[in-house]
């Protein structure tokens, strides 16, 4: 993972989003040209091809969301806005996370991003794919940025 890192550090970007477990690969990195951490700090199993019994999205601290953020001097943290076809309380796991979040992250000047996954119903043997359609996909952004 660390050369990895390295790879994406020459490339120069801004910043590069990590989760916890990654996030000292980057802070480590020397000089006027490292990008900003953007710190991931939650985690959630849409993921797998498989339908889970139970959907869920949880903080990585749910005491202290921000953290480890604050620790590695994170620029922005983000967390997951999850929208799968009939998984409302995926949905309400999300909203309480981002709640939760917002008033931690405005307590400490810390900047939040919200990434929105609209995603299509999973089908046997794969994973939920993005579902492209932008009418949902910016009604969503719009809800979140006003």
């Amino acid at each position: 993972m660390s050369s990895v890192v390295k790879q994406l550090v020459d490339a120069k970007p801004d910043a590069i989003q990590m989760n916890a477990g990654q996030a000292d690969l980057l802070q480590t990195v020397d000089g006027k040209d490292k990008p900003a951490l953007v710190m991931r700090i939650d985690l959630g199993n849409p993921y797998n091809a498989e339908r889970h019994r139970h959907m869920w999205a949880l903080l990585q601290n749910a005491e202290q969301p921000l953290i480890q953020a604050l620790q590695m001097d994170a620029a922005c943290v983000v967390v997951n806005l999850f929208m799968l076809p009939d998984e409302p309380d995926l949905f309400k796991q999300c909203v309480a996370n981002i709640s939760k979040v917002k008033a931690e992250c405005e307590k400490y000047g810390m900047p939040l991003m919200i990434e929105p996954l609209v995603m299509q119903p999973n089908s046997q043997g794969q994973a939920y794919m993005v579902d492209g359609d932008c009418e949902k996909i910016v009604t969503w952004c719009v809800w979140h940025v006003s």
